[in-house]
């Protein structure tokens, strides 16, 4: 999911600062997206107007 997000017009930049870390950090969570902590999916899921559980949801299911 992350990957669809940045693919789809959410930079890696604009990634770091919705979620609040560094760039390589955003970098890591868009090519690992399982290892997203859970403070940073929020505002991720704040920032899409989604709930946690559809962040977790998409992550799963995606690994599937």
């Amino acid at each position: 999911m992350l990957g669809e997000i940045a693919e789809d017009g959410i930079s890696n930049l604009k990634l770091c600062k919705i979620i609040g870390v560094n760039y390589a950090t955003s970098r890591k969570y868009i090519e690992s997206p399982p290892q997203l902590k859970f403070i940073h999916a929020k505002r991720l899921a704040d920032f899409i107007g989604l709930k946690i559980q559809d962040i977790v949801d998409t992550i799963v299911y995606d690994l599937n």
